[in-house]
């Protein structure tokens, strides 16, 4: 049992076996990284992309802040419920994945590892969808005679 634990915290798996989360220890009290970036939440296999105008990202986030609902298939980020289709932003920052558990869970996935945003434990905020814009008016209302 213990092995099993240890072996999935060094792999980056999430938790649960299903989890699609790779994640990183992110103690409080440290100073992270404090970029924003937003984009739509996109689960592919065993990856989870954040996707947005330049392309989409490898998320890694930060643990204990981060966590795997696998009842509801949804990621909660502190008080945040995410869900995947849905647009969020996070602090953080853009590196390569390096060297280590979280680089070995990357690859055993499959996943793109071209970009990779590492979420920041401190900020992440979902973007509630975009209302339509309203109508233009009346092209006889805009200059009226006179």
């Amino acid at each position: 049992m213990i092995a099993h634990v240890l072996a999935s915290l060094l792999l980056g798996a999430g938790s649960s076996p299903a989890s699609p989360l790779i994640l990183y220890d992110a103690p409080p009290g440290r100073a992270y990284m404090e970029a924003l970036t937003g984009g739509v939440l996109s689960r592919e296999g065993d990856c989870v992309y954040l996707v947005n105008g330049g392309g989409r990202s490898l998320l890694i986030l930060p643990s204990p802040r981060a966590s795997w609902n696998p009842a509801r298939g949804t990621i909660r980020f502190g008080g945040v419920e995410l869900r995947f289709g849905e647009e969020a932003a996070f602090g953080g920052g853009e590196v390569g994945i390096g060297r280590g558990p979280q680089a070995d869970a990357a690859r055993r996935r499959g996943c793109d590892t071209r970009r990779v945003w590492w979420a920041s434990p401190a900020l992440v905020r979902r973007i509630p969808p975009s209302r339509p814009a309203p109508p233009p008016p009346p092209e006889d209302s805009k200059f009226p005679d006179g």
